[in-house]
This record gives C-alpha cells, structure tokens and sequence, in this order.
C-alpha cells in the first residue's frame, strides 16, 4: 500500500513539517516542506482515511495549525484552526 509520514525538520532557518509519501514500485518521494513560516514548527501529527486524503497538525508559537494533502494531489496553503 501507500503511506504518508510528516517530521519536524530543523535546519539553518529554524524547524518546519516535512512530509514525504511511500509510492509502491517507486519508494520514498522526494521531501516536501507542508509550512513555511520561519517561526519553529513542532509536535506534527498525521491522520490518513482509507481514500488517501491527508491532513496534518502541528504546534507553532502555541497555535495550533494544519494542511492538507488530497489523495493524489498536494499539500496546500497551511492554515490556523486554533489560535494561542
């Protein structure tokens, strides 16, 4: 089957969510960066339905923020759902 996995990613800007999906007969695709405010990022979670539609959450500057990938298709535009 496919998967989807999200991380905190740290580099010289701070950290951000990253994600990456498991394509069968290709592997890992390459990394995809789903926020990209320079505030530090944290705490990602993912939850996938049996269509593949996904939607991550994470932590930033104690907001609590989220994106979403269809099924075969790509993150969009991070928003806030919970504000500090």
């Amino acid at each position: 089957g496919k998967a989807v996995a999200v991380w905190m990613q740290s580099g010289a800007a701070g950290s951000n969510i990253a994600s990456s999906r498991w394509v069968p007969g290709s592997g890992w695709t390459a990394t995809e960066v789903i926020e990209t405010s320079n505030d530090a990022a944290s705490d990602p979670q993912l939850a996938v339905n049996a269509n593949g539609d996904a939607v991550a959450v994470w932590v930033q500057n104690a907001a609590i923020w989220s994106n979403r990938r269809p099924a075969g298709g790509s993150w969009g535009a991070a928003v806030q759902v919970k504000p500090p």
